[in-house]
């Protein structure tokens, strides 16, 4: 189920807990364990009930080697290179990370996490918001809201570029030239403007290997992506073996993608193109990743 933004911010807001929140009620905070840890966390239950996308594999039941997939994903990213490595990864997962059994008979497990964890588990397309939400912890909805507008763009840029190399292999097949398949489809999702004028438009610098999908916002990606993934179903459903046969199915999915895209969210492909390259966003959300980790890398739940 496909939350709205403000609903999950507010349900995140209403979620959250503190390890001396408990202590903070009471007349003699002394008398409980960690009353002087104000570490923020929220309970992997309410999460996953919350957002159906978490882990929704098989070993699902398996929260802690889950959790353990996630965090390594999302904080190691280029595997252990050291023997130590796998030490400081341990220590990370258990400042993070509480297991504990929700019922005496030890058959149910949930988990504690702080907000690095959170943002560990939410880092997907689906839960996009959910992630800012927890790596943006100063800011208010509207400015998590665009980030993750813009953000999102990096996931839908990925995978058009893993439906454009099935196209590659479709078009190798066929003896059509990639240039002119690629000025074709750009016409049908742009109504006849080719990628030149629409860069002018749009004052984006000429460069004929830099192709438009660099500069497409959220939408104009989803279309195009919907667009070009129909026509390969189509194509391998039909069985059609001819180049212009498989043209045909590009430029007739990708107006009807276009279509699709006014009736959805109210404007063109054309009116969605931003000077802003993929590769600046990218960056941008590394540097946020950056400046987050060091922030709360050190909290603790156990202190």
């Amino acid at each position: 189920m496909q939350h709205k933004p403000l609903e999950i911010f507010n349900f995140l807001q209403n979620h959250s807990h503190r390890m001396n929140e408990v202590a903070i009620g009471t007349l003699f905070p002394q008398m409980y364990e960690n009353h002087g840890n104000d570490t923020q966390y929220w309970l992997y239950s309410d999460l996953a009930r919350y957002f159906t996308e978490i882990h929704a594999e098989p070993n699902e039941k398996n929260i802690s080697e889950n959790l353990h997939l996630d965090m390594a994903r999302a904080y190691v990213p280029n595997g252990f290179k050291k023997p130590d490595d796998n030490v400081k990864f341990s220590e990370l997962f258990y400042r993070h990370i509480e297991l504990f059994q929700t019922n005496s008979g030890g058959r149910q497990t949930d988990a504690k996490m702080t907000r690095l964890a959170c943002a560990a588990i939410t880092y997907m397309p689906e839960t996009i918001f959910a992630h800012l939400y927890f790596m943006m912890p100063d800011s208010d909805f509207k400015e998590i809201k665009s980030t993750s507008y813009n953000v999102s763009r990096i996931f839908r840029r990925q995978r058009l570029t893993s439906i454009e190399k099935n196209i590659n292999g479709i078009l190798h097949s066929l003896n059509i030239k990639f240039e002119a398949f690629s000025m074709i489809a750009n016409q049908a999702l742009f109504h006849e403007r080719s990628a030149t004028e629409l860069k002018i438009r749009n004052n984006i610098k000429i460069n004929s290997k830099d192709p438009l999908s660099n500069y497409m916002h959220f939408a104009s990606l989803g279309a195009r992506i919907y667009g070009l993934d129909q026509a390969i179903k189509e194509y391998n459903m039909r069985g059609y073996r001819k180049a212009e046969k498989f043209i045909d199915l590009a430029r007739e999915n990708l107006e009807n993608a276009r279509a699709l895209m006014i009736k959805n969210y109210g404007r063109t492909p054309e009116q969605d193109l931003t000077p802003t390259h993929i590769s600046t966003v990218q960056s941008h959300y590394n540097q946020l990743q950056r400046e987050f980790v060091a922030k709360y890398r050190q909290e603790n739940l156990r202190q």
